[in-house]
């Protein structure tokens, strides 16, 4: 992945080496569910994708700023190079975010540790 957008901020290279995952959800509907003999009934309605994104160490002021881009709004435009959106983009929103306090620098530089946020596409 050489290219990750947030509402037209590239932020790819915030993500650690390896830490760009995606998945793909069906989403079914009220229809789906178990016959009686046990077999599946699909309800198929649409299918979502899922990204799970892992950081590389961030400074305070990166991480702030990933953050404010993540919650902007009730929804954001992600566009990716994978295989998946094919240099297209999607409305998604941010399900969670999370990270640890990793140092201070003697300069007071701050520094944060397996930062992690996931997308969800609407």
């Amino acid at each position: 992945m050489t290219s990750l957008t947030i509402n037209g901020t590239q932020i790819a290279g915030y993500i650690a080496v390896n830490g760009f995952e995606w998945q793909r959800n069906d989403v079914d509907g009220s229809g789906a569910g178990r016959s009686v003999s046990g077999k599946a009934i699909r309800d198929l309605i649409a299918t979502k994708i899922r990204l799970d994104c892992t950081c590389r160490e961030l400074t305070g002021t990166e991480r702030t700023a990933l953050e404010n881009l993540l919650f902007s709004g009730e929804f954001v435009t992600v566009a990716c190079d994978d295989a998946i959106f094919r240099g297209s983009s999607r409305t998604m929103y941010c399900s969670a975010m999370s990270g640890g306090f990793s140092r201070r620098k003697s300069g007071g530089t701050e520094y944060w540790k397996d930062v992690k946020f996931v997308l969800v596409e609407q």
